[in-house]
């Protein structure tokens, strides 16, 4: 039995912190289609296959989602309440990501049905590492829905 290529939604308005998860994901020893979006409004559009995304395959229904909570006016907190609280997307996992890592940051992610909190280290080399160690958790280990 052949795996599937795992499809990762990555939702992150900062081109460095993007580039350094495109560099994970290109790092590791197995492919994933990956799909970098910096709006959450069009995220979800694409998680909904709405709008641009309509015609998007629905078989291409993201394995994880990857998002940065540091988005302005708390963009990427309401994300990750919109994604958890549909019906047609909460059982995703989310992985989310944050600059600091507070226990209050953390309980707030964790509340809102966040499934992994890292923070994102300053050293993009280790950011990568660290993100890497993570996708193989979600890709490799985690029996998640669609598990073989």
């Amino acid at each position: 039995m052949t795996e599937a290529t795992p499809t990762v939604l990555v939702i992150q308005n900062q081109p460095a912190d993007s580039d350094s998860i495109l560099r994970a994901l290109r790092g590791m020893k197995r492919t994933a289609l990956t799909h970098v979006i910096r709006d959450v409004d069009a995220a979800l559009e694409f998680l909904r296959r709405e709008g641009p995304y309509a015609s998007r395959d629905p078989e291409q229904r993201p394995s994880i989602i990857l998002l940065d909570l540091d988005m302005a006016e708390d963009a990427g907190f309401n994300a990750l309440r919109l994604i958890k609280g549909d019906a047609r997307t909460r059982t995703l996992p989310v992985v989310a990501m944050a600059l600091q890592g507070d226990e209050e940051i953390a309980a707030r992610a964790y509340e809102l049905g966040a499934n992994s909190f890292i923070v994102k280290l300053p050293d993009p080399e280790a950011f990568e590492r660290m993100l890497q160690s993570v996708l193989t958790y979600w890709f490799s280990v985690n029996q998640g829905l669609g598990s073989a």
